[in-house]
């Protein structure tokens, strides 16, 4: 599945079982990979991947590089799955091949999440989209697509859907409750394709808001890097200063 990086760029030899993303391009490690986010990085990659990643790319990325390949690897959503997932989206008027070039995606973690992270409000979240949107790629679109399990998020969004921003979201069932919640009220069935939904939406992108101290963040940041090709496209961590208590 994996080939010799050319250049510092990520590479999967097999993208066929992929057909969900779509994108093909490559992307470079060196510069800083996401904005307003710390850590140590982790043990080692397996040494198979040594010789392969040595003068390719620095050693604080590496393990990240492997969490991606794996995780890129194993999110493989078979035939059925994509068949679904593109029902799901005439279901719910979305467009149907991706989402409009520059649409800035956000993932608003409520639910339980509050019991081990500050919340972060969508509207912190639109005052980084502004942000990005002046100091950023120029190509981004004042476009944001919205995924979150908590519906007041999506009133919270309305007010900026204005001339100015255009806000688009999947049109499904919410409820703010933690996952086995959201399970029993939902079915398991149900919830995981519409997440899955929301998820291959976040992965058309071409920017990210997002809070880090979310595994459903990371796993975005890993699909959008190395399914997406989109490793250096910018990525805010927003959820860094507000973590520690501060407002943007």
């Amino acid at each position: 599945m994996l080939r010799s990086l050319v250049g510092s760029e990520m590479c999967i030899r097999d993208r066929a079982n992929m057909k969900w993303w779509s994108h093909d391009s490559a992307s470079d490690l060196v510069a800083d990979r996401v904005i307003q986010t710390v850590g140590n990085p982790w043990p080692r990659p397996p040494d198979q991947f040594r010789t392969l990643l040595e003068g390719q790319i620095n050693e604080a990325q590496r393990l990240w590089w492997w969490n991606a390949q794996a995780i890129g690897y194993i999110v493989r959503p078979n035939q059925k799955t994509r068949l679904e997932l593109a029902q799901r989206r005439k279901r719910y008027g979305l467009p149907t091949t991706r989402l409009p070039p520059g649409t800035i995606s956000t993932h608003v973690r409520h639910g339980d999440k509050g019991i081990e992270a500050q919340l972060v409000r969508f509207d912190d979240y639109m005052l980084a989209a502004q942000i990005l949107k002046e100091q950023g790629d120029p190509q981004l679109a004042q476009r944001v697509f919205v995924s979150t399990e908590d519906p007041s998020v999506l009133e919270s969004s309305r007010k900026w859907n204005t001339t100015d921003w255009r806000i688009m979201y999947a049109n499904l069932e919410r409820a703010n409750l933690p996952v086995f919640g959201l399970i029993q009220k939902f079915g398991g069935v149900e919830e995981m394709l519409n997440s899955l939904l929301n998820l291959q939406l976040a992965v058309e992108c071409d920017a990210w808001i997002c809070t880090l101290s979310s595994n459903w963040c990371r796993l975005i940041d890993e699909l959008r890097s190395v399914v997406a090709g989109k490793a250096n496209s910018a990525y805010v961590d927003i959820g860094f200063r507000c973590f520690q208590g501060c407002k943007l």
